[in-house]
């Protein structure tokens, strides 16, 4: 399972119905956590705001074609 971009294991007590999810921790990926936190303090705020922006718009994107092709699969469906 992943959530986001971490993989988790997760873990389940049926008697209690409850779910607990425990990052799966590996050396490239704190790593790279750790070189992206470093980049974002180096970042002047306008440089945030613009890579927020550009992270929102490719998410948008993402969304959107997800979107056609359900649609079309619809369509084709019917």
């Amino acid at each position: 399972m992943t959530c986001g971009e971490y993989p988790f294991r997760v873990w389940s007590s049926a008697a209690r119905g409850l779910v607990t999810l425990v990052a799966m921790e590996s050396k490239i990926a704190k790593e790279a956590r750790l070189a992206l936190i470093a980049d974002a303090k180096r970042m002047t705020p306008e440089q945030r705001l613009e890579a927020f922006l550009a992270h929102c718009q490719l998410v948008m994107e993402l969304h959107a074609s997800g979107v056609k092709i359900r649609l079309s699969k619809l369509k084709a469906s019917a």
